[in-house]
């Protein structure tokens, strides 16, 4: 069922959103607080995990959302040093629903995360191995 079209001065479905999607990735997110006022005070924005993450947060309900390098400037200037920004764009529907939620990194995240990643699983295997041949004797 489709919205019924807006009023002048109300609300789009996005704006109307923004704020419950944003205390829903608080909570999806372990110790993530909310930044109350995060475009206008001290801390910049949305979300964040103390000394770990920053997330920016949008929604839209258009087809596509463009990253603009005012964006990615907010993002890394708005984390503190031990920091990684992050940005949440959530697409919905008429009706509010999200029906796509993505996260974007930079490239070094990505990296990292991959090295991380491969390490963990070279550490499993040689633990296998490790156990493995402790069997056998």
């Amino acid at each position: 069922m489709k919205r019924p079209r807006k009023q002048k001065n109300a609300m789009s479905i996005s704006h109307e959103m923004s704020p419950k999607l944003e205390a829903k990735l608080k909570d999806d997110i372990n110790k993530a607080l909310m930044v109350k006022g995060s475009g206008r005070g001290r801390d910049k924005l949305d979300v964040k995990v103390p000394g770990l993450a920053r997330v920016e947060h949008k929604v839209t309900k258009n087809k596509s959302y463009s990253v603009t390098l005012e964006t990615l400037k907010k993002m890394r200037n708005g984390c503190e040093v031990s920091e990684v920004p992050f940005l949440n764009v959530q697409f919905i529907n008429e009706e509010g629903r999200v029906i796509e939620d993505c996260i974007l990194t930079s490239k070094q995240v990505l990296l990292e995360y991959i090295e991380m990643g491969t390490r963990l699983r070279n550490d499993e295997h040689q633990e296998v191995v490790i156990k493995k041949k402790n069997e056998v004797q």
